[in-house]
């Protein structure tokens, strides 16, 4: 099933086109990022990288998917930080 965490997780690998990298940034094991981004691709029935020599490159889909991500966890960062100060 899906969840936000599978949206985060696929966030930070297409910002740093890195599974390493990402698995630095979110403190978890890089067997952890690809066994993730596996089950969202299976889930999905979309492959969203390709691997570019130790790196990552984007899929198209996985370029539409990086916009959209990027906006809704934008807005939800937003959504959370407004909350924090009118104490919600």
């Amino acid at each position: 099933m899906l969840n936000l965490n599978h949206l985060r997780i696929f966030y930070c690998v297409a910002k740093n086109l890195s599974f390493t990298k990402a698995a630095k940034e979110l403190f978890i094991t890089q067997p952890a990022v690809t066994a993730q981004m596996k089950l969202f691709e299976g889930w999905c029935e979309l492959k969203f990288f390709k691997k570019k020599g130790r790196g990552v490159q984007l899929t198209d889909a996985g370029n539409a998917l990086y916009s959209r991500v990027s906006k809704f966890l934008n807005t939800k960062r937003r959504s959370n930080a407004s909350s924090m100060i009118s104490g919600r």
